[in-house]
């Protein structure tokens, strides 16, 4: 929780992400953030090098992120609510 201001409307910021220990190293899968990008705060993922916004309530994204992130690690394509 921190102070709402014009980056911070809500009154707080979260990072959740998946990380995977393969070949004797961590390596984040996936991360969905509320920090600035696009010019302004809102909720995105980040998957690789790319960056999109994702619509999700705040008490899903657990779940959503760790079937996201068994769905990578076994090759699979990314969710459609990634927009991709």
């Amino acid at each position: 929780k921190v102070e709402k201001d014009k980056n911070c409307p809500k009154g707080y910021k979260y990072r959740f992400q998946a990380l995977h220990f393969k070949n004797n190293e961590w390596k984040r899968l996936v991360r969905i953030d509320n920090s600035l990008h696009f010019g302004k705060p809102e909720q995105h993922i980040h998957l690789g090098n790319k960056i999109k916004k994702i619509n999700i309530n705040l008490e899903d994204i657990e779940t959503y992120l760790i079937n996201l992130a068994k769905k990578l690690i076994k090759g699979g394509k990314n969710d459609k609510n990634t927009n991709n």
